[in-house]
This record gives structure tokens, C-alpha cells and sequence, in this order.
């Protein structure tokens, strides 16, 4: 009775002395780890990093600013393959590159959908594609990364990222249950 008392009373006191158990741990050369990850499965970064995720090469702030004119965002990612138009009811375009769409509704950027591994995404310096494995994911960001499967909302397994106070949009990265792979990244603005 006396050894158990000791166990738990050593389990009890390493569960509030090692926090790198629960939320976040080490990447590299003893640096700690940028990633803060959530119970329910976000990967919280900094606001600035957060900000400064670009999709082929450009943040949402650049992306926004050219308030979906065709020749704006034309000189950010090349003409586009085709453009849907939805003006007439609610003010919306959506840009297709390829299987890549770039959506605007009421001039606002909504959407960007990867769907093709010509666009990479980079977060906190690191640059993710679609076809990346789980295991490249976790080489990239390390064990603190936080890969939900959530069978009620998706079939897929999902990465996400967001910043504190942060309700207005979401960044998540989608892999295939059967290749875990990557197949879609997606920024959205949320209604």
C-alpha cells in the first residue's frame, strides 16, 4: 500500500511538472517548439506566423488586397484557368488555376482551396504540399503536431492552424485515410 501511495503521489507531481507532456516540446537542437496545441486539436501559433502562412507564395492580407479583381490577382498567380460568377446574386467569383480556386464574395477573400502540389504553403518557414505523408508532417513541425480524425465532420484526417483570439478564418490541411497523404489545403473565412 505504502509503494502505491509513493507511485501516485510520483505520477500526480510529474503530470504538473512536465507541461512538455501535454502541450508543446522540443524541435531541433533544444528550441522550444512553436506549435501550442489545443484539446481539440488546433496547432496554435503566433498571430504574426499565423499572418504570414502564404499560399504559393503570397499571405492572405496580399491576396485579399486585391479585393478579387481579375487583374490584380493576376499578377499575383497568372491568369486563371477559368472564372465562375455569381455576381448577379451575391457578389462572388471564384478563380480557378488548375483544381486550385481562389474564391472572393463581395470583394472579401473567402477561400483558397490546394488541391495540386504546385502550390506550396509555407508555415513558420516550412513548406507543405499536397502528396506530403503524416511522416513528413511530423519531420517538418515534430511530435507536438496534432493530426485529428474527426469521422462526424470529415473523413479525412486534418492538420489545423490558427492564433489566439482568432474566430473569423481557419487553415486546414486534409489527408486521405487511406494514402495519408495529403490532398487539400484550404483557407477559410468563416460566415
Amino acid at each position: 500500500m505504502k509503494t502505491l501511495n509513493i507511485l501516485s503521489t510520483l505520477l500526480i507531481y510529474l503530470l504538473f511538472t512536465t507541461p512538455s507532456l501535454y502541450a508543446q516540446g522540443q524541435i531541433g537542437d533544444g528550441e522550444e517548439s512553436p506549435l501550442q496545441t489545443q484539446l481539440r486539436g488546433t496547432n496554435m501559433i503566433s498571430c504574426s506566423s499565423y499572418d504570414a502562412i502564404n499560399y504559393n507564395g503570397h499571405t492572405v492580407s496580399e491576396i485579399d488586397a486585391t479585393e478579387g479583381n481579375i487583374s490584380d490577382l493576376s499578377q499575383l498567380y497568372g491568369s486563371p484557368s477559368s472564372v465562375n460568377d455569381d455576381n448577379a446574386i451575391i457578389h462572388a467569383y471564384v478563380y480557378l488555376y488548375g483544381t486550385n480556386r481562389v474564391a472572393f464574395r463581395e470583394g472579401k477573400l473567402t477561400r483558397v482551396d490546394i488541391k495540386e502540389s504546385n502550390w506550396p504553403i509555407t508555415v513558420l518557414g516550412k513548406t507543405i504540399r499536397v502528396g506530403d505523408s503524416f511522416s513528413e508532417m511530423k519531420q517538418k513541425f515534430g511530435d507536438d503536431l496534432k493530426i485529428i480524425y474527426k469521422p462526424s465532420i470529415d473523413a479525412d484526417y486534418s492538420v489545423s492552424f490558427g492564433c489566439s483570439g482568432n474566430d473569423g478564418d481557419g487553415f486546414l490541411i486534409d489527408f486521405s485515410t487511406t494514402t495519408n497523404q495529403v490532398v487539400e489545403i484550404v483557407y477559410f473565412v468563416n460566415p
